[in-house]
């Protein structure tokens, strides 16, 4: 029998990104004028939506299939290239620099590097660039000819999280009972009661209480 793998699944916004990268790329869009006016007032309305989800004023799986619905006629592409953009602009200084020397440990170590993200996936693509990952299990949307129909393929949120990356650890012969998990919302707790090591990253006041009772490491990036 072939040998299981080893992984770490890491969240994106605030655990290797500073900040909360869909909001920050619709920003750069509208200061840059890089997308159509119509477009932009659609994403002004997204952008409400992803400050309720960031503080935690409603339930994340529910904010987030609101939020992708209101991507219906929208052009992918218009979103991949505003993305890489926004990277290129950025370039490495948004990323943690403890989340990156963990991210090269685990390379180092021939774990598999995944990111899990409440992000639609092309957004977060390009930091391919600027940070080593393998895979990205991002918010997977619908598109018929580049446009996005409003329909969600696969939202990796919340409680949801966990069962997506069962179904990749299964594919990928990985071993969840000895991979590795960093977030830093309690969202993820699901997710962090499976792993084999779970690890939270400048944690709310929530994850951080559970963390300390279940004896979880706690890494507050400096």
């Amino acid at each position: 029998m072939k040998k299981k793998k080893i992984a770490a699944f890491f969240d994106f916004d605030g655990t290797i990104y500073h900040g909360l990268v869909a909001f920050d790329i619709f920003r750069f869009a509208f200061r840059k004028k890089i997308m159509s006016f119509s477009e932009m007032i659609t994403l002004s309305k997204l952008s409400y939506y992803y400050i309720l989800d960031k503080f935690n004023l409603a339930e994340r799986v529910l904010i987030n299939e609101r939020i992708y619905r209101k991507t219906k006629d929208l052009d992918s592409r218009e979103f991949e290239s505003a993305s890489q953009k926004f990277f290129s602009h950025i370039k490495n200084e948004r990323f943690y620099p403890d989340a990156v020397k963990l991210i090269n440990w685990h390379a180092k170590n021939n774990h598999r590097i995944v990111v899990v993200t409440a992000a639609i996936r092309e957004i977060v693509e390009p930091a391919r660039e600027w940070v080593r990952i393998d895979d990205i299990l991002g918010t997977e949307l619908e598109t018929k000819k580049g446009i996005y129909t409003g329909k969600i393929i696969l939202l990796p949120v919340g409680k949801n999280r966990i069962n997506v990356i069962k179904k990749y650890c299964k594919k990928h012969n990985i071993d969840l009972n000895r991979s590795y998990a960093y977030s830093d919302h309690f969202s993820d707790i699901p997710l962090l009661e499976e792993i084999g090591n779970a690890v939270v990253t400048g944690p709310d006041r929530r994850l951080r209480a559970h963390a300390v009772k279940k004896g979880w490491k706690i890494m507050d990036y400096g």
